[in-house]
């Protein structure tokens, strides 16, 4: 995988570094898919594209009052979806996360 597709906002860091990435980067998607979820609005977002990309590399972002809300299970989740690759959660780890797992209504 070396082309660089996708939207700005979902892209992994490893994308504008340059070089290869793996399927990795689909996890990253999938923590950005769960922030925008919980807060209604992207992690990264900023007002210039350039400030937006320069969170993604520094894995920036604020969680607000809402995650309150939420069990420790889902903040961990989000946690492990985005940070570096070399520490990102696997398909097969996020899929036995405790917040996946645990079967009950809560959040």
């Amino acid at each position: 995988m070396i082309t660089s597709t996708g939207t700005t906002e979902y892209k992994a860091p490893e994308m504008y570094e340059g070089g290869k990435y793996t399927e990795s980067i689909d996890l990253w998607a999938t923590g950005v898919v769960l922030y925008e979820m919980v807060e209604r609005r992207l992690p990264f977002s900023k007002e210039y594209l350039n400030d937006s990309i320069q969170s993604i590399l520094e894995i920036k972002y604020v969680e607000g009052q809402v995650w309150n809300d939420f069990s420790r299970q889902a903040r961990d989740l989000l946690h492990r979806l985005l940070r570096p690759v070399s520490n990102r959660l696997s398909a097969e780890e996020a899929l036995k996360a405790p917040w996946l797992l645990c079967g009950s209504p809560s959040l």
